[in-house]
């Protein structure tokens, strides 16, 4: 984690496809704005290097490999979401990154240079909350929803022990509203 050999392909992969840049590495076609102020919302320590941080920021994910002397952007648009989304995120033993979104789970692995939604029936559901269970770092829940043909919302809650590569469904759908 301590250098950067693991995030080089992620920073030009994510400054050519989304208009992120990173200063001096490439220089931006125009000047863009996200429209939001800027603010950080999460931040997420890595309980195999405590110089590895994530933080979940209005405009994308920040990452540094050590402790904030070096940061890269993913932007929003290479994880899958945009606009005024906040998605919950969660870091598996392993490294694995999950963030909760309208969409779907979408996952990255340590590397960050890829990101790709959970399989199965978690993938067309809204994801309300992510968490992974600080005892079991490969185990981690998402709470999600979906509207239902009748309009109707109901909650499902789904489980993973393998660092979130299979999702299973926990008990019957809750309702939305008691």
């Amino acid at each position: 984690m301590g250098d950067w050999t693991g995030y080089a392909c992620r920073a030009v992969f994510l400054a050519l496809t989304c208009g992120c840049t990173l200063a001096g590495l490439i220089a931006p076609p125009r000047a863009l704005a996200d429209g939001r102020y800027p603010a950080a919302q999460q931040v997420i320590e890595d309980p195999r290097d405590p110089r590895h941080l994530i933080v979940r920021a209005t405009y994308g994910l920040l990452v540094t490999p050590d402790a904030g002397k070096n940061w890269l952007l993913i932007c929003e648009e290479a994880v899958g979401y945009g606009g005024n989304q906040d998605p919950v995120l969660g870091l598996f033993e392993n490294g694995n990154l999950m963030a909760g979104l309208f969409g779907g789970l979408a996952l990255a692995s340590e590397d960050g240079c890829s990101w790709s939604f959970a399989r199965g029936g978690v993938s067309d559901m809204e994801i309300i909350d992510v968490t992974v269970d600080p005892a079991q770092r490969a185990h981690g829940l998402a709470l999600a929803t979906k509207q239902e043909p009748d309009r109707s919302c109901l909650h499902r809650l789904w489980h993973t022990s393998d660092n979130g590569t299979l999702w299973q469904e926990l008990g019957p759908a809750l309702p939305a509203q008691l």
